[in-house]
């Protein structure tokens, strides 16, 4: 996760801005990600470092929920999926031994007996 700011820097006599990026996704502690924060121009003021912190936990939180989210429809996708995959299967096996296609059991008690079909 990257934080954005604005820095603006002298280029000939005249002011450019440029983004820069902080790596957020690292810091260990509230009082790291300040550190950090208090060094960057823009974040100086301690208000703004704080609002800072309460955006960096509510994005984790978001994050984190989201992540939540999706493994648990692609654990439900995956046991639809399973689910579906046995009825086929089943399904399958009914109709092959309805019409009379040895199935694969069949098939290996065949080649045990020494018949083939």
């Amino acid at each position: 996760m990257r934080h954005f700011t604005q820095v603006a820097e002298p280029i000939g006599g005249f002011l450019k801005s440029r983004r820069e990026s902080i790596d957020i996704a690292h810091f260990r502690s509230e009082s790291e990600f300040k550190q950090q924060f208090g060094r960057d121009p823009d974040h100086t003021d301690p208000p703004d470092v704080d609002e800072c912190w309460r955006l960096f936990l509510e994005e984790l939180e978001i994050m984190t929920s989201s992540f939540e989210s999706v493994g648990d429809e692609l654990r439900s996708q995956t046991e639809e999926t399973e689910a579906l995959v046995a009825h086929y299967q089943a399904a399958w096996q009914k109709a092959r031994q309805d019409s009379g296609v040895p199935t694969s059991v069949e098939d290996s008690r065949a080649s045990v007996m020494g018949r083939r079909s």
